[in-house]
């Protein structure tokens, strides 16, 4: 399964706040992740990994949340 679109949503979630619009929202994600180094893609497969591994798509949330704010 690709998770790419679960890990966008994941990262609308955390940053998202009622004045951005979905342009807005997809610049500071793309900024956020080129400043940490890793690709959208790249967190995709650690959240895959992590949910074969038996942890949750809410578990992965808090975790980057946690990380990222």
């Amino acid at each position: 399964m690709d998770y790419i679109h679960e890990t966008k949503e994941i990262l609308k979630e955390i940053f998202c706040t009622s004045w951005m619009d979905d342009n807005k929202i997809d610049d500071i994600i793309d900024e956020t992740l080129k400043a940490s180094g890793t690709t959208i893609e790249d967190l995709a497969n650690v959240i895959e990994t992590a949910v074969k591994n038996g942890h949750s798509i809410k578990e992965q949330k808090e975790i980057l949340s946690e990380i990222l704010t």
